[in-house]
Parts: C-alpha cells; structure tokens; sequence
C-alpha cells in the first residue's frame, strides 16, 4: 500500500556500490555550492548526519540512472533550486 510506512531501512546490496556511494556522497557534502550539498546541508539539520548521507547517495544513484538511460550529461541544478521551488 502506499499510504503504509515502511521501517526505511535500506537492505542488503552490494557492499562495493554502497562504501562507493558512501565515499561520493561525503565528498559531494563537502564540496561548495553544488545541488547536493545543499540537500546534505538542509537534511542535516532534522535527520542528522548519516540520514542525510544516505539520502545524498540515493540523490546520486538516482542521477546516474538516468543519465544512463537517457544518454545525457550530468548537469547541476544549484543551490538556488531549492529555493525556487
């Protein structure tokens, strides 16, 4: 059902795409005015920092799907698209 909450726990995958994952999302919070790290940086502050982490590497497998599924570059849309919308 869709209205049902589940426990969000991720489940067991493969370990090298997850310490992998892992690594690029840290090094995406720390990098400066990219779309990332200011989703890291707004998810820190209520979930704290590894929900934040984990929620930056879904951002991130997310994008590299469909960037390989549509045969598209990667592009960022900034800080500022937070606020836009």
């Amino acid at each position: 059902m869709a209205w049902k909450n589940d426990s969000g726990s991720t489940g067991a995958g493969n370990n090298w795409l997850r310490s992998a994952l892992f690594q690029a999302a840290n090094a995406a919070a720390r990098c400066k005015n990219t779309y990332l790290s200011a989703i890291y940086h707004c998810l820190v502050v209520c979930r704290g920092r590894d929900q934040a982490i984990i929620a930056v590497q879904a951002r991130i497998l997310s994008a590299v799907y469909h960037m390989l599924s549509q045969q598209q570059p990667c592009y960022d849309p900034g800080v500022s698209y937070l606020d836009e919308r």
